[in-house]
């Protein structure tokens, strides 16, 4: 009994002095390592862990150690950038460096690096949050009231705070108000495929404000094991996968694809004009990236104005998948009330045009369909999505709209 005692009285002490052993220098930079293996296996909440992880170094008692590869990494940026100065070549840099923010992603001379890269290379929400980081990394910054102009004019062009991006489950839903709308183009103005002009009338609904994202689609794959076909930046639309991939997607996340009726009000926004924004296609470019502006690449999302809806690239940047069956002929024989597509086919609807597209290709009655196992079509177009969600029975927004349009 005394030999047990014994060795239960020594165990103890052994732990204390084990965990007296350990300096708080040591115990802090733990706790920084945590945070930076936390920052590396949740992309989606990149930012948000950013902020945590400047905020903790400021408060350690001792400073962090430069990781070693930190300066093979900012070399390797300086390298790219002495060897051309083109936008390719930004974006090449401001990937080098995004390297080293993983490395110390406490160091504000790097989110000063990686924002002016990613400004140059127009990825310009991406730039509103590392300007935003270096800041905080930097409060007494010398520079700070010129970064601060140069962030109140990327919140302006990208229609968003550095508040918004860090605020999960933000306002990025828009609500569709129930109501009915001409479906189609008249004789004279689209294809045979668009006709006849009808109504129908939709259910209310709710729509993503973007396109789904790259940073969006990370997550999925994370969480489903399957791999990112592009990865050119976090906030740029994910694309280049099939309708199964994107069904699958909505599903995941809670939503479901749009029906062609749903995306062409939507898309609409209460006009009935060839665009949204008129039968003029000289204001195209300030809505929609395509054959005149887009330099026949994808751009970020959000970067051009919205439709009346309050939707940003519902035309343009990527082909977008409908939850519909193709038919030539559907609108002759289509319900009036939440029109459904076929019940079968051999492709499916696609809407929205892409940034090859020209102004007849991305009217707001235009209609394609590819085959659902393709992720492109044959003339450049590569496809994409966006999500919609059924509003619950006693939502507030609904009904609002609802006692509104009885005034």
């Amino acid at each position: 009994m005394i030999y047990r005692r014994t060795m239960s009285v020594m165990g103890s002490l052994i732990l204390l002095f084990g965990w007296l052993s350990v300096s708080p220098a040591q115990a802090e930079n733990a706790k920084l390592q945590e945070l930076i293996t936390k920052l590396r296996e949740n992309p989606r909440y990149d930012a948000n862990i950013r902020v945590e992880i400047i905020k903790y170094v400021q408060s350690m008692r001792v400073k962090p150690p430069m990781p070693e590869g930190l300066d093979e990494a900012m070399g390797k940026a300086k390298y790219i950038l002495n060897n051309g100065e083109d936008k390719q070549a930004f974006a090449n840099a401001a990937a080098a460096y995004r390297e080293a923010s993983l490395l110390a992603p406490w160091v504000a001379d790097i989110y000063y690096n990686l924002g002016t890269m990613r400004e140059k290379a127009g990825q310009t929400t991406n730039a509103l949050i590392d300007y935003n980081l270096y800041l905080l990394a930097r409060p007494n910054a010398p520079d700070k009231k010129a970064i601060k102009e140069k962030i109140g004019a990327m919140e302006y062009a990208s229609h968003t705070t550095f508040k918004d991006i860090l605020s999960p489950g933000q306002g990025k839903m828009v609500l569709i108000p129930a109501g009915e709308f001409t479906m189609g183009s008249p004789v004279s103005t689209g294809g045979w495929n668009e006709q006849p002009e009808h109504k129908v009338y939709v259910d209310a609904f709710y729509m993503d404000k973007n396109l789904v994202t790259q940073l969006d689609w990370m997550e999925y794959c994370k969480a489903s094991g399957v791999d990112a076909p592009i990865d050119e930046g976090p906030n740029f639309p994910v694309y280049g996968i099939t309708w199964a991939q994107a069904d699958a997607y909505a599903k995941w996340a809670g939503k479901r694809l749009p029906t062609e009726a749903e995306y062409e009000k939507a898309l609409r926004g209460g006009t009935t004009t060839k665009w949204f924004c008129g039968d003029d296609p000289d204001q195209l470019a300030e809505y929609a990236w395509y054959g005149v502006n887009s330099n026949h690449e994808v751009h970020e999302v959000g970067q051009l104005k919205p439709n009346p809806y309050g939707l940003y690239d519902i035309i343009g940047n990527v082909s977008e998948w409908c939850s519909d069956w193709y038919g030539d002929q559907y609108y002759k024989d289509s319900p009036e009330k939440n029109p459904q597509g076929p019940n079968k086919g051999g492709d499916k609807v696609l809407r929205g045009g892409w940034a090859y597209s020209d102004a007849n290709n991305i009217r707001s009655a235009y209609r394609i369909r590819n085959n659902p196992t393709w992720f492109h079509g044959d003339n450049g177009d590569w496809f994409g999505l966006r999500c919609v969600m059924d509003p619950s029975p006693d939502d507030p927004a609904v009904k609002k709209t609802k006692k509104s349009k009885n005034k």
